[in-house]
C-alpha cells in the first residue's frame, strides 16, 4: 500500500506542513489549466426543466414596454425566446454584458411588480 501518503508529523518535522506530495490537475494534460471564456445562459421553468444555450449563438436581443408586462426576445439562428414579465430592464442590460448565468421562470403570484421576474419563457423553431 504505497499511495506516497506522508504522515501530518512528517510534514511537521520537515517545516512544511501545508506539503502535498499527490499532482495537481494542472500537470495533467488531459485537464485545460483554467476554466473558458464561454459563457452560456440556462433557461430554468417552474418545474425544473432547464434549456442552456451558448451567447455566441445569439443573433439580436429586443427589449418591448407594454400596459402590463414587460417582454424581451432573444434571436438565435434556429429558435426564437420570448422571455414576459415585470422589471425585465435590468435583465436586459446585463444579458448585454453577457452576466446572467441563469434565468428562472417564477410563478405570477409570487413576483413582485417592484422587482425583475420572468413570469413566462417561450421557445420557438425558426423556419
Amino acid at each position: 500500500m504505497s499511495q506516497n501518503y506522508k504522515l501530518r508529523f512528517d510534514q511537521m518535522k520537515e517545516n512544511n506542513p501545508g506539503q502535498s506530495d499527490s499532482e495537481s490537475q494542472e500537470n495533467d494534460p488531459t485537464y485545460y489549466s483554467g476554466e473558458g471564456s464561454i459563457r452560456n445562459f440556462c433557461l430554468v421553468w417552474k418545474d425544473g426543466n432547464m434549456d442552456d444555450f451558448p451567447y455566441s449563438y445569439v443573433v439580436h436581443t429586443q427589449f418591448r414596454i407594454s400596459e402590463e408586462k414587460n417582454t424581451m426576445i432573444i434571436e438565435l439562428p434556429s429558435k426564437l425566446i420570448t422571455l414576459s414579465g415585470y422589471g425585465l430592464t435590468s435583465l436586459f442590460l446585463a444579458f448585454k454584458k453577457q452576466l446572467p448565468q441563469f434565468i428562472y421562470q417564477v410563478d405570477e403570484r409570487y413576483g413582485e411588480e417592484a422587482e425583475m421576474v420572468v413570469t413566462d419563457i417561450q421557445i420557438e423553431e425558426k423556419s
